[in-house]
């Protein structure tokens, strides 16, 4: 669309869990917080995501979702991503 204005980027500062709404979002950590894979999620979900500088984010899953590598924590100044591998229960989180 002609002059439209896409909201991109979202602002996350607290522990939350994953919402349908970043699905194809940059997500923007901006202090420390522990974030939940929920046990609903729509299929093809991904996201981008970067830390700022002193924040720490640390990751958690519900069932019937699984990592495909369990993550560390996300370290200050990282770029990465995550993606539900099309409609199976699998999550990949890369940084």
């Amino acid at each position: 669309l002609i002059g439209a204005v896409v909201d991109s980027q979202i602002e996350v500062n607290s522990n939350r869990n994953i919402s349908n709404l970043w699905n194809s979002k940059t997500i923007l950590f901006t202090a420390n917080c522990k974030i939940t894979v929920p046990a609903t999620l729509l299929p093809q979900f991904g996201f981008v995501f970067r830390t700022l500088a002193g924040v720490t984010v640390t990751w958690a899953i519900t069932a019937p979702f699984v990592w495909e590598t369990t993550p560390l924590a996300t370290p200050e100044k990282t770029t990465g991503s995550f993606m539900r591998i099309g409609s199976t229960n699998t999550i990949l989180l890369d940084f």
